[in-house]
């Protein structure tokens, strides 16, 4: 039986991930990575509700889709902003909303003025 080394990596990521703290629905939505760029790259400006293992629950908006070129990967960041002064810790997150099947992301606090703290999420997915 031949492997390639994407599938490899996949089938590895994918198991580890999936042990340590995804539902194997997240463990296979993760899989489709082109599919899941696309929906974040048309989602900007849409709000998502974030729900963290605590209890604590914050709306947040989409500020921006940033794509990273690579020719064997699918870099992007989102950025998020919680407008109503919910401040999450970092951590896993899980997010729903929109058209979208809910998912678990890794969330990054970057800042915060006025009441409203931003967000960041980095993917490096294997096309």
């Amino acid at each position: 039986m031949n492997i390639t080394r994407k599938e490899f990596l996949t089938t590895v990521a994918a198991g580890a991930a999936g042990a340590a703290v995804l539902s194997p629905r997240d463990v296979f939505a993760a899989t489709s990575a082109t599919t899941t760029a696309a929906q974040f790259k048309g989602a900007v400006g849409k709000t998502f509700r974030a729900s963290s293992t605590s209890g604590r629950d914050a709306d947040l908006v989409l500020k921006s889709y940033v794509e990273k070129p690579d020719t064997k990967t699918i870099q992007f960041t989102l950025v998020f902003e919680s407008p109503d002064g919910i401040r999450l810790s970092e951590g896993i997150h899980r997010i729903s909303g929109g058209s979208m099947s809910p998912s678990s992301m890794f969330l990054v606090p970057t800042g915060g003025l006025g009441g409203r703290y931003t967000y960041r999420a980095d993917f490096n997915l294997l096309k």
